[in-house]
């Protein structure tokens, strides 16, 4: 028997073979800390904290396939404070994801920081464990893709 794809004479329906990463279903994972880079963002108007997420365990994905501990989960926290069309009024704050994201790595959440102090802390946790939550994200230009929703402090 041929393993050349060249000789199979069957007809493949292109529309089902998937080739985008694998989508694991929403739901609560852990893993390891793994990267964590301050890089500009795309608009040049300030920083990102892009982190990636080791596995720690076999998780299920939306088709039923299972990817091995070791997949690798990547996160953008924005570091720009974003505000609504009044001007004044916070719509985004960085500062909520950065101790969401201490308390997951840490356990804990007292004292007082600067924002870079937060970040420094971050990125001193590589190798720990962290929990979080994930959730699917649709998008019909870009693809369905697994998105951590937030970062879980475990009991």
């Amino acid at each position: 028997m041929s393993l050349d794809i060249l000789n199979d004479n069957s007809s493949v329906d292109l529309t089902t073979v998937r080739t985008a990463a694998p989508i694991l279903k929403a739901g609560l994972y852990q893993g390891a800390l793994t990267k964590c880079a301050i890089e500009p963002n795309k608009k040049a108007t300030g920083s990102n904290m892009n982190i990636e997420v080791t596995l720690s365990s076999p998780a299920e994905t939306v088709d039923g396939k299972t990817v091995s501990p070791g997949f690798k989960l990547f996160d953008t926290v924005s570091l720009v404070r974003t505000f609504k069309d009044d001007g004044t009024t916070v719509s985004y704050d960085p500062v909520n994801r950065l101790v969401e994201l201490i308390e997951a790595l840490t356990g804990e959440k007292s004292g007082s920081m600067t924002p870079r102090q937060m970040v420094e802390l971050v990125q001193s946790c590589i190798s720990r464990t962290v929990a979080f939550r994930t959730k699917v994200e649709q998008s019909a230009e870009y693809g369905d893709k697994t998105r951590i929703q937030r970062y879980v402090k475990l009991a």
